[in-house]
Formats: structure tokens, C-alpha cells, sequence
């Protein structure tokens, strides 16, 4: 689930029901933006979000790797909190939907240096406080089941192969750097399906 800005009723509720069954949640999807396209929310806001929400969970995780992960990863290790990476990007392609040309650009290319930057400014990115990264979110079924490779025909590599050059780029660039942890691509089961090759490629499932 996303996570507001005005989370703070909701997640106590939550924390309230989790603590009556002795369970807390594996981990929650979090926001850092004030709005869809907005900017960072501050430190103090994920500060007070975060002591909220370690009531419920011991993780977070995030859908990308631009500025505002920084502070995000830097409060999450203040209040004991780990990190799922999530590094936003699409398959390039341009198709016709509805009788009018429609064109993806891929995010990869500077999702891809805003990490490298992360990594060199950011202390706190270690192998105990990072759980994983995905280097794509349902890519390959944007572009195979809602883009341009719904039309292509069973022979259409470029999706599935886009995306595995973009985790074994980032593999290769954290592993060079000793940092461990998982490396997937989070997409749905019927593309796992569709190209059995992903279970051998990343790094869980």
C-alpha cells in the first residue's frame, strides 16, 4: 500500500490491531513525495512517519533512487528501520494505441547515476541496512501486457532483454563495491511465466 503524508491515525489503528494479534507487518511501501510529482518531504515528516510505523514493521521500501532517498535511507537507520530500493525504469518503445502514437522513454539512464550517487553520498547505504534493490516495477508487463509488446508477437525479446541488462548492470556496480545484498526485478507472476529465465537471473523471487 502507499503511504501518505497524513498517515498517522491510519498506521496507529493498524499498530493497535497488529500488537492484539503479536504480529507486525513484513514491510510496507513508503512515499517520500508531498505529492505524485511533488518534491521531498522533509526529515522531520519520515522522521515522525517512521517512529509510527516501526510499530508495524521493521522495513520500508521505496520506488526510487533520486534525491529524496538520501534522507529517507539516512532516518530509516536512525530509527532502526531497513530499506527495500526500488530503481524506477521502463522499456523504450513507440506504439499506437487508440489510433494515436505513443512513446516510453526509459528511466533507466538517470534512475541508474542517481543511484551511483546515493551510494558515494550516503553513509548509511550498508549491506545491514539495505534489504535488496529492484531495478524495474512491472516493466515487462507495462510494455508486454498494456504497451507495445501486446502487438509484437511471442518472438519480442526487447522487453525481457532491457531489462535484464539493467539488473546485471546494477549487480555488477554494487557487487564491484562489496554491497551484497539482493538485486530482483518485481513484476507479476505471468511474466516470470512468460520468461522462466528471470527465476535463474535475479537474486530472489
Amino acid at each position: 500500500m502507499k503511504v501518505p503524508s497524513s498517515l498517522a491515525i491510519a498506521t496507529a489503528f493498524a499498530a493497535s490491531s497488529v500488537a492484539e494479534l503479536d504480529a507486525k507487518f513484513y514491510g510496507i511501501n513508503y512515499d517520500f513525495r508531498t505529492s505524485q510529482w511533488g518534491g521531498c518531504k522533509s526529515s522531520h515528516t519520515i522522521g515522525d512517519d517512521f517512529n509510527i510505523l516501526r510499530r508495524v514493521t521493521s522495513s520500508v521500501r521505496i520506488y526510487g533512487t533520486d534525491d529524496c532517498a538520501k534522507r529517507l535511507i539516512d532516518a530509516a537507520r536512525n530509527i532502526g528501520l531497513n530499506v527495500w530500493l526500488g530503481l524506477w525504469s521502463e522499456v523504450n518503445a513507440t506504439f499506437v494505441r487508440d489510433g494515436r502514437e505513443q512513446k516510453v522513454v526509459d528511466s533507466f539512464p538517470s534512475q541508474y547515476d542517481a543511484l551511483k550517487k546515493l551510494v558515494k553520498e550516503t553513509e548509511s547505504f550498508k549491506n545491514d541496512n539495505i534489504l535488496g534493490i529492484q531495478v524495474s516495477s512491472e516493466a515487462l508487463y507495462r510494455y508486454y501486457v498494456k504497451g507495445a509488446g501486446n502487438t509484437t508477437g511471442s518472438g519480442d525479446r526487447h522487453g525481457i532483454n532491457t531489462v535484464l541488462g539493467h539488473l546485471k548492470t546494477v549487480r555488477s556496480y554494487l557487487r564491484d563495491l562489496n554491497l551484497t545484498f539482493p538485486v530482483v526485478i518485481s513484476d507479476v507472476m505471468d511474466m516470470y511465466t512468460k520468461f522462466p529465465e528471470l527465476y535463474d537471473e535475479v537474486d530472489v523471487v
